[in-house]
């Protein structure tokens, strides 16, 4: 029979035991905070959110005071490091006053008008007329008017850093739902606490997307 030293396990134990603390912040370091590449990325889209906030009132298409913050200083230097870059190579379009506008941001809109389609948000006559010239929006619209249907119930999926719940402004009695890892919601809430954001009436529900389904029925989520 074979006997292992306990001192030489419990020395391993130790090394190994520092040696994950020791990449766990290296991770951290390297992801602005988050453990993982993936979550880091929801700093990447609000770091684009926030670029495009920059643009002013009546030249952004999105407007979301909290982008920069959520995003943090790591993102927000990546983010700008790559646009000046894009600039460099794109220098006929910007000297001729061509603006750069990035796919993620034209998504957000994209979502934002659907959101507030579909909950009956209000909207102004350019906002609306702009959301109706697009045909898959303008399907949405058609089937809800419809079926005399008013959304009321919000999932969102993989929400990241995203911020609709404070920058939208939704009727009385819509309920707001956010499903993602726990260290990233948890992240936002922070952050958003500390800059003081309120959010219309809602619930955030972390936790893993494969478990999504069971905690939004354990969060009071009502399937109709």
């Amino acid at each position: 029979m074979r006997f292992i030293p306990l001192a030489g396990t419990a020395c391993f134990l130790v090394v190994s035991a520092g040696a994950l603390f020791i990449f766990r912040g290296w991770k951290r370091r390297r992801y602005g905070g988050l453990e993982s590449l993936v979550s880091y990325s929801s700093r990447i889209i609000a770091a684009l959110r926030a670029v495009e906030t920059q643009k002013g009132e009546g030249h952004a298409l999105i407007m979301d005071p909290f982008a920069e913050k959520l995003a943090g200083p790591q993102a927000m230097a990546e983010v700008l490091g790559r646009r000046q870059a894009g600039d460099n190579n794109n220098n006929k379009e910007v000297a001729a006053g061509i603006p750069s506008i990035n796919r993620l941001v034209l998504r957000t809109l994209l979502v934002d008008d659907f959101v507030r389609l579909a909950v009956r948000a209000e909207m102004s006559e350019q906002e609306r007329h702009r959301a109706l010239r697009c045909p898959m929006l303008r399907q949405l619209t058609d089937w809800l008017c419809g079926q005399g249907a008013v959304c009321k119930q919000v999932v969102l999926l993989g929400a990241g850093m995203d911020t609709r719940a404070w920058r939208l402004h939704f009727p009385g009695g819509v309920h707001w739902w956010e499903v993602d890892v726990a260290e990233v919601l948890e992240a936002k809430r922070t952050i958003m606490e500390r800059a003081g954001a309120m959010m219309t009436e809602s619930t955030s529900v972390a936790g893993r997307l494969k478990r999504g389904t069971h905690q939004l029925r354990c969060a009071s989520y009502a399937r109709e």
